[in-house]
């Protein structure tokens, strides 16, 4: 008698069974890959063009709102009025002053010169001061208001020594200024936000 056992043949069916059927896929399906992209329209092109992008974070795009609402207005109302002190005192001299204080030399001149030397002197100690100790919030409004009162004191000089002081300090309190508002404005904006506002705030400048 043998010891070799046959072995039953197995079937191997060519159809998936029941289970297989039933089962489900569950792959993962990207929404991104499920819903086209649509290219952006010829509006939102054009703003982002002349404007900031309409496309991105929309959280980022009101954060940047609120700043062109609030901030930026702001900063460009004071570099206005700083620009119209430095041109207006012109139109002053030549509308009574130059009469008034007996002015036929070269006073304007110095007058001139005594400003930019308040603008040499403050502008490095302003730039390190609001940068290390004072903040620009706190910095800055109080600069505005000191020399919108030395501003409103050049009303009642009554001679030309007077008016050297006045534009000194004047000079000296502005030199916060310029530096302090690119700061802030490199501070809360973004590069590609950034060169816009600085070209609209040197148009100010001119409108001044």
């Amino acid at each position: 008698m043998s010891d070799i056992k046959s072995v039953a043949p197995v079937a191997v069916s060519d159809t998936t069974s029941d289970l297989d059927k039933n089962a489900k896929d569950t792959t993962p399906v990207n929404a991104a890959e499920a819903i086209p992209e649509q290219p952006p329209s010829r509006w939102r092109k054009i703003v982002g063009l002349v404007w900031d992008s309409v496309d991105g974070d929309p959280e980022y795009r009101r954060y940047v709102q609120r700043l062109d609402t609030f901030f930026f207005p702001t900063v460009c109302f004071g570099y206005f009025i700083k620009y119209l002190d430095q041109t207006n005192y012109s139109n002053a001299f030549i509308s009574g002053m130059q009469t008034d204080l007996g002015l036929y030399g070269n006073e304007r001149n110095w007058l001139n010169t005594w400003f930019s030397l308040g603008i040499m002197v403050g502008s490095v100690p302003a730039q390190m001061s609001q940068l290390s100790f004072i903040r620009p919030s706190v910095l800055i409004p109080s600069c505005e208001v000191i020399w919108s009162l030395l501003v409103i004191g050049m009303g009642f000089a009554k001679n030309i020594k007077t008016m050297y002081a006045l534009r000194f300090f004047i000079g000296l309190f502005e030199a916060c200024a310029f530096p302090g508002y690119i700061a802030m404005l490199g501070g809360w904006y973004g590069p590609k936000e950034l060169t816009k506002r600085l070209a609209i705030l040197l148009q100010v400048e001119s409108i001044a």
